[in-house]
């Protein structure tokens, strides 16, 4: 009747067994006044990864807020065809990724405000986590041989400055409300935009607040500014260029612990100065940021790209997000499985625990919703 669906997943808790961990995904009209008018519930869990209101983990005994979901699946339900490595278990094979001697990965831009991009090579990748990696959840399986084409893509996410230019030439509109973390709480909270995401932030920060709408509008602004195509990244090109060549499962390796080198996620100093985040699970380290960091503060991939892993979630083209792999294109397309409504967000944020921040984590979010540490980088096609 409010023109808004409704999905659950659930998981029994390890640690509790018998509990359910539950989480919404709402689909909502336009109106932020009608979304918070309806009292939409957004609970966490910690299986499929939820839209921005990551890791904020709740408990609910039995089914009581079940009974109000119109669709209930199980957490990690997945179409037969999933969850198992290619040619009977065989080993998933190398990273294979066109960077002869002297070809290394290039940056230019297309106009001296324009994002810097850079060049990356074709190549073929396996994409997704094998079974027995750590905080490994089942929609990244099965593991599967991708080819992609070469391509360039920003070397950061936006930043809150090169949005605020398009906005201010395009006078495009954004909604006045945004789910932040605040208070130990997520919720939809009015007065709160790109502009001011709750906490404070320069023009070097990450755009945050931003729905995929708004990247999609930001990028057919820089196509016509330039004369070139820019879109979002499909999830297999993203992931192709968070790994850089690499197989472990973040592309500094498999230690969580070194997060704090290479990304901006939570941790230490998140844990001291944003109030609730204590009570979830941080990554052993500190890197000096409370919420986002200007962009390019840790070390780049190998292909050069920074905070490829956290900082801010990225909208990618694909729908849904809770897909399993095993109908996905192996060609780098964009997957339109599933509920388009829903699109796929990669990349991890400042306040994603060690599980969400791996190449192969993946979450997804309503298109039209807008989150504290949802942000978006570009594709920019080549010839």
């Amino acid at each position: 009747m409010l023109g808004m669906a409704k999905r659950a997943r659930r998981e029994h808790s390890p640690t509790e067994p018998g509990a359910i961990r539950t989480r919404l995904i709402w689909a909502a009209v336009r109106a932020p006044a009608i979304r918070r008018l309806t009292g939409v519930l957004v609970l966490l869990g910690g299986c499929c990864f939820a839209t921005f209101v990551e890791s904020a983990e709740c408990t609910v005994p039995g089914s009581s807020v079940l009974n109000i979901l119109a669709n209930v699946t199980t957490c990690g339900a997945q179409d037969q065809d999933t969850a198992r490595l290619p040619s009977g278990g065989a080993a998933v094979p190398v990273s294979t990724v066109n960077l002869k001697e002297g070809n290394a990965p290039t940056a230019f831009r297309d106009c001296p405000n324009c994002p810097e991009v850079v060049s990356i090579p074709a190549g073929a990748f396996s994409m997704g986590s094998p079974p027995d990696e750590a905080g490994r959840s089942d929609i990244e399986g099965p593991v599967r041989r991708v080819t992609i084409a070469a391509f360039a893509l920003a070397k950061s996410k936006i930043t809150r400055g090169q949005f605020a230019a398009f906005v201010s030439e395009t006078n495009h509109k954004t909604d006045n409300d945004c789910y932040t973390f605040e208070n130990g709480e997520w919720n939809d909270r009015i007065n709160r935009d790109w502009r001011n995401p709750g906490f404070p932030q320069e023009d070097n920060h990450p755009a945050v607040c931003i729905s995929w709408f708004d990247a999609k509008a930001y990028a057919k602004w820089l196509s016509e500014k330039t004369g070139k195509t820019y879109r979002l990244p499909t999830e297999a090109e993203w992931e192709y260029a968070a790994r850089a060549g690499t197989t472990t499962s973040r592309h500094w390796g498999d230690d969580a612990a070194q997060a704090c080198k290479f990304a901006n996620v939570l941790d230490a100093t998140t844990n001291t100065k944003v109030s609730g985040a204590a009570k979830l699970d941080s990554h052993a380290c500190d890197d000096g940021y409370a919420y986002t960091a200007p962009v390019m503060s840790f070390k780049p991939n190998g292909f050069g790209l920074y905070d490829m892993i956290g900082n801010a979630w990225e909208w990618v083209e694909d729908c849904d997000g809770t897909n399993s792999y095993g109908r996905a294109p192996a060609d780098g397309r964009p997957s339109t499985l599933g509920s388009c409504h829903y699109r796929g967000l990669r990349s991890a944020s400042w306040l994603s625990t060690p599980a969400n921040a791996r190449a192969a984590s993946r979450n997804s979010g309503v298109a039209l919703i807008h989150g504290s540490g949802v942000g978006f980088r570009l594709v920019r096609t080549l010839p």
